[in-house]
């Protein structure tokens, strides 16, 4: 059991959730485990859950590059002079909410001198140097 909590503690590569649970309900909590840069999945047979758990996560400010699609693909058949939908289909499908987290910097860098421009008082030139003769 010790073992399981400190791999707990050190988190997680990447992330993948799926099951029967409202991913709003584990989302927020598996997310402070996931390492910087990290991917993550969740999938849900109903697009709502991953609405609400996506808009969780956009507020919480952790997450990046986030995306809601459709996991249901139409298969083909192709004849000689004709092309239509396969006869035989699952209907079974789901929605994928993917991204990555991310870590807000928190404090602001240093604000960046103004430089003097061409015309301004204090202009040395720029670019070009000049020969000394």
């Amino acid at each position: 059991m010790r073992q399981v909590q400190e791999e707990l503690r050190a988190g997680f590569d990447s992330l993948v959730v799926g099951g029967t649970l409202h991913p709003n309900l584990v989302m927020p909590t598996l997310i402070k485990q996931l390492r910087p840069s990290s991917p993550f999945v969740v999938y849900c047979q109903f697009v709502q859950p991953l609405l609400e758990t996506m808009e969780t996560l956009i507020k919480g400010d952790e997450c990046a590059d986030m995306c809601i699609s459709e996991t249901w693909m139409r298969e083909y058949q192709v004849l000689p002079g004709r092309t239509h939908p396969n006869m035989h289909m699952t209907s079974a499908s789901g929605f994928l909410l993917t991204g990555c987290k991310v870590v807000r910097n928190v404090e602001k860098p240093p604000p960046v001198p103004n430089k003097p421009k061409w015309g301004d008082e204090g202009y040395q030139g720029g670019g070009k140097k000049q020969r000394k003769e």
